[in-house]
């Protein structure tokens, strides 16, 4: 088996799931950034949350 090979076998939801919660919390992060006056920081992280 390839590393990373059992990806495969998990579910298609269980792939949704683990995609959206990373989404979440990307942009809870760059939210809270923006709240903070650290827009640099705030765009960093919503910029890479697209890559999720």
């Amino acid at each position: 088996m390839p590393f990373g090979g059992f990806i495969n076998a998990l579910p298609p939801g269980v792939f949704i799931l683990v995609h959206l919660v990373a989404f979440l919390i990307g942009a809870y992060f760059a939210y809270q950034s923006f709240r903070a006056g650290a827009a640099t920081f705030g765009w960093g992280v919503a910029s890479s949350c697209r890559f999720c």
